[in-house]
């Protein structure tokens, strides 16, 4: 009888291979699911727009934009909703009251800036708006 030129242990590496590939695909739908959002990520998003908050009314506005924009990134993953507005419909229950009824303030801020040409809203009211955005962050756990 003659030997087939492969290495030896091929066909064993080659099932152990296989039957891992299986395994995994078995297991896939009851793997505990990794962290939903980068923190550091969200971390350093979040120290840009403090340190734009620290500047000029123009740099103050873009905080606002800016903040506004990372708290939906996170609502978009879990809220649900075509626009932030449904987003934030959808979260209202992993806010306090205050708390919510601050973002809707914060984000009204935020879509005046946006679609108001010559909107110039006071600095304190976009530091308060940053705040905002900041304790909304804080009570969903991810700042």
């Amino acid at each position: 009888m003659k030997k087939s030129r492969t290495a030896p242990g091929f066909e064993s590496r080659l099932t152990e291979n296989l039957l891992g590939s299986l395994w995994g695909l078995i297991s896939l739908p009851f793997r505990k699911k990794g962290p939903m959002f980068n923190r550091g990520h969200i971390a350093a998003a979040w120290q840009e727009i403090e340190q734009l908050a620290d500047g000029s009314a123009q740099e103050l506005k873009l905080a606002v934009v800016k903040a506004d924009s990372l708290v939906d990134g996170i609502l978009q993953r879990t809220a649900g909703g075509k626009t932030m507005g449904e987003r934030l419909k959808n979260a209202e229950s992993k806010f306090s009251h205050a708390t919510y009824h601050n973002l809707w303030e914060a984000h009204k801020l935020r879509n005046r800036i946006a679609h108001e040409a010559h909107v110039e809203p006071h600095l304190e009211e976009l530091r308060i708006a940053v705040a905002r955005f900041r304790k909304a962050l804080q009570e969903i756990g991810v700042l």
